[in-house]
């Protein structure tokens, strides 16, 4: 999966699902988001604590579709850090990578 948006559209949306994420060591697919990317422009991130869910669907530019569960929290906090610009994520093979500017994160899936 491929995307490019803006870096305080992903933080805000990150902001309001990270927090149901759950911090448990012993469930750490439970501690993560899920990006869905369409082929229709639509990317949709979600989580849960398995008490609760929640969801959000946005609108971004599509280059190739797929989904990755990524560490909510390292996640939040590494894009919250950016200053405003475009960010590219890329997910495969198991990990995940946030291009912004001069600047690479890489985060295991």
């Amino acid at each position: 999966m491929k995307i490019k948006c803006m870096a305080n559209a992903l933080s805000a949306m990150l902001s309001i699902v990270a927090w149901a994420a759950s911090t448990r060591l012993a469930a750490p697919r439970i501690g993560a988001v899920l990006l869905q990317v369409h082929d229709d422009a639509r990317v949709r991130i979600s989580t849960t604590d398995a008490e609760m869910a929640v969801s959000l669907t946005a609108s971004a530019p599509v280059e190739e579709a797929g989904s990755a569960a990524v560490p909510a929290c390292v996640l939040a906090e590494v894009v919250k850090s950016l200053p405003d610009g475009e960010i590219a994520l890329e997910a495969q093979d198991g990990e995940a990578s946030l291009t912004h500017g001069q600047n690479t994160y890489r985060l295991r899936c």
